[in-house]
């Protein structure tokens, strides 16, 4: 489904990304793990469209999307939730749910997407009606998936999902997340939370200072020694 080749990437004069390759199939959760500043959420935000590389390719279902605008590669069935959330905190949660259905092949099946996302999250149901900005965290993070899944993404982009909240939230988000991908959305995750993401995930990649330096199944790097060594503590 997503193919990603030699990616390159610079920040000005500070190149970020090494010629990183890395695959998605259809129906997969594959994650992306690594330490802060590794070149992680880099990588999502070029697959969106948000940064251009400076080589390399990413193609997704075949077709090319070197100089698509984020918009283009939202209507091709990518959909990005970015580290932070990234919401309208002076909008209602229903406003901001509605904002991710802009896409021509979403708006006709608005209605339904909700439904899913009231089920899969119950607490926004309960508070469609309330301002973003005066939720929890957790909640928010709700909100952010949910608007994601308003675009009824064929791939879901999602960086960070656990970051600041508790860990009984943690364990809701990837059950959401596990859940989602049982409904046929694809998963690429980049997730500090090392267990929990390759707890959930087919296939996981670790990068270091821009390089993908291990890939495989994810049981088998939960049982890497390297891997527990300086993912997990132990």
């Amino acid at each position: 489904m997503l193919e990603v080749r030699n990616l390159s990437i610079a920040y000005g004069d500070i190149r970020v990304l090494w010629g990183i390759s890395l695959e998605v199939k259809k129906g997969e959760i594959v994650t992306l793990v690594g330490s802060n500043g590794a070149g992680k959420t880099t990588t999502l935000r070029t697959i969106s469209g948000i940064l251009r590389p400076l080589d390399g390719e990413v193609t997704f279902e075949g077709e090319p999307l070197r100089g698509n605008l984020p918009h283009r590669n939202v209507e091709l069935g990518i959909a990005h939730i970015p580290e932070g959330r990234r919401l309208f905190p002076d909008m209602t949660v229903i406003e901001n749910l509605e904002m991710g259905s802009y896409p021509a092949a979403a708006r006709p099946f608005r209605r339904q997407t909700l439904r899913w996302i009231y089920e899969l999250f119950p607490r926004l149901a309960d508070r469609r009606q309330q301002m973003v900005g005066s939720m929890s965290g957790g909640e928010q993070q709700m909100v952010a998936i949910g608007r994601g899944l308003m675009a009824r993404p064929k791939l879901l982009l999602i960086d960070e999902p656990s970051f600041g909240l508790a860990p009984k939230l943690v364990t809701e988000i990837f059950r959401v997340i596990k859940e989602i991908q049982g409904n046929g959305v694809t998963v690429l995750l980049v997730e500090q939370n090392v267990r929990s993401a390759l707890e959930i995930a087919q296939r996981a990649y670790i990068m270091e200072t821009g390089r993908i330096t291990r890939v495989g199944p994810s049981k088998e790097m939960l049982e890497d020694d390297d891997v527990r060594r300086a993912y997990l503590g132990l």
